[in-house]
């Protein structure tokens, strides 16, 4: 299953709204809309969100025609405590294990998603990481399909 930049997440639309405008790309709704293929009251609520939830200290220019930090502005940050950590590099393994199965994509989605929350991207050294930690992960029995189907009808469900 694909998804078009429109199914993405709020989380999402708002990172990459945050990202332009601190850029100094001055981004308008219109423009935005466009990018991220969402209605024009899409982007207006998740100026909102920024502004009023977010406190990000952002304005519109009449004379750029776009918004703009009037001070230096960051996302607030995911922190992580060490079990998260692990279950992500056993996340990454299972990835990895995954490969070329329909649970492939869920998964790859779920750590894009993860990663867009952090500042700097993530870096890890997993060859250093995997030396201080092993595990074994059971070879895929060939009912991936299934299972991933299950869980899609229980999301939906849910």
């Amino acid at each position: 299953m694909t998804f078009s930049l429109s199914h993405r997440s709020r989380l999402y639309r708002v990172l990459v709204i945050h990202n332009q405008v601190k850029s100094g790309k001055y981004p308008n709704t219109p423009k935005l809309a466009s990018s991220l293929e969402v209605s024009t009251r899409t982007i207006q609520r998740d100026l909102e969100f920024l502004r009023d939830m977010l406190c990000a200290p952002m304005e519109y220019s009449r004379l750029k025609n776009g918004y703009y930090y009037t001070s230096p502005f960051e996302m607030p940050h995911l922190n992580l405590t060490e079990g998260e950590q692990v279950a992500l590099f056993i996340g990454q393994k299972l990835l990895l294990q995954c490969a070329g199965t329909p649970l492939e994509e869920p998964i790859r989605n779920a750590f894009t998603k993860i990663c867009l929350c952090f500042p700097q991207g993530v870096s890890v050294d997993m060859d250093s990481l995997g030396q201080i930690i092993s595990f074994n992960v059971q070879p895929l029995r060939g009912d991936e399909q299934n299972l991933a189907s299950t869980y899609h009808l229980l999301a939906q469900a849910i």
